[in-house]
């Protein structure tokens, strides 16, 4: 969960584990990882280690700071919140459907390659840039420190 990765790996990650997505108790979303994890600190725990989906965690911009890059932690964290919360103004949460849409239209050609402009790009194209589903998806990415 704390590997930096290109952010097409980090999202391919979570979006396996998407039965965490498919219920929306907003207020209990734990995510259980099945290999050993490093904290801050050089500290271990061994599998498997329970972490909160719900709040941000921003490991990479703490840990790793990479431009392109994602951490799997702070994509499952961005992934929850854009999915059940709304927070930023938009009428309902994006559904999975819309986030699956969003991120189909940001592979890259060949299917495999997803970056951050990609995907704001094809967020934009989806919402405009001035309408809360957009707000909603541009601010939890930032609040998640998943944007570059």
């Amino acid at each position: 969960l704390s590997l930096k990765t290109l952010p097409s790996t980090a999202a391919a990650f979570i979006l396996a584990a998407c039965p965490i997505f498919g219920v929306h108790n907003k207020n209990n979303c734990k995510f259980a990882y099945y290999k050993e994890f490093r904290h801050p600190g050089d500290d271990t725990e061994e599998p498997p280690v329970t972490v909160d989906c719900r709040i941000p965690h921003l490991w990479r911009n703490g840990y790793c700071p990479e431009t392109n890059r994602g951490v799997e932690m702070d994509w499952m964290s961005y992934f929850w919140s854009w999915h059940t919360r709304d927070d930023y103004g938009a009428d309902e949460e994006a559904s999975m459907a819309q986030i699956y849409d969003v991120l189909d239209k940001a592979t890259d050609s060949g299917g495999s390659t997803i970056t951050w402009s990609n995907i704001r790009q094809a967020a934009q194209d989806k919402w405009g840039t001035d309408t809360p589903e957009y707000d909603n998806f541009f601010l939890w990415a930032n609040a998640h420190g998943v944007r570059d």
